[in-house]
């Protein structure tokens, strides 16, 4: 998915505009409360659509289609917030800091590694970090706990160096994953912690 340089405010600054219109989009009421949103996979022929018109300046007409199904499309949505993150240069928690992120068990732990985040990529993951907050507590109605989404969202944002992940990587990763979506942005951030580096940030992690 194309990731155009304009950004939107969001969270402690500027995130990609593409990622905070996704976000906006699956934040409605109708779409957030989808059944298995985030695990249930999209039609794969209308996801590929959906992409070759972002891909290719269509934007408007791609959200015009996800807004005129009576669900909101939320599951082509969720695959395209998910294809977002995973085609990022670099993953959203960095390759550098995978090896300090695993071992953290808590928020605690986690505050000191993130803030060593690039001001946009801890941006778009505190942005990240919301929605799926937000999702979580639809879970009498979506089915997906936090644990459930740390699940999905461990191997779109935390990646080793290698691509070789093993059992062991896959569960440390989930771990981190679901102490993020639980702990508060606070423990995580500190009180607008990135604010002032993440407002130059241009357009977030990517273009």
């Amino acid at each position: 998915v194309a990731r155009p340089g304009g950004a939107a405010r969001g969270g402690s600054g500027p995130v990609p505009r593409l990622f905070a219109r996704l976000a906006a989009h699956i934040q409605q009421p109708h779409v957030l409360r989808a059944e298995g949103l985030f695990r249930v996979s999209a039609e794969h022929a209308r996801v590929r659509l959906l992409r070759e018109w972002l891909d290719g300046g269509r934007e408007d007409a791609a959200f015009a289609e996800l807004h005129g199904r009576p669900d909101g499309d939320a599951h082509t949505a969720a695959s395209l917030l998910k294809r977002f993150l995973r085609d990022l240069p670099e993953p959203l928690c960095t390759r550098a800091l995978y090896p300090e992120l695993v071992k953290a068990v808590d928020g605690t732990e986690l505050r000191p590694v993130l803030a060593r985040l690039p001001a946009a990529h801890a941006a778009l993951l505190r942005a990240l970090l919301g929605l799926l907050r937000r999702v979580a507590a639809e879970s009498r109605h979506n089915r997906m706990t936090a644990r459930a989404l740390a699940n999905i969202f461990a191997p779109n944002i935390l990646r080793a160096r290698t691509d070789a992940a093993t059992l062991g990587d896959l569960h440390r990763t989930a771990h981190v994953t679901h102490a993020l979506i639980e702990a508060e942005d606070e423990a995580l951030f500190g009180a607008g912690e990135h604010a002032a580096a993440a407002a130059s940030a241009g357009g977030g992690p990517g273009r």
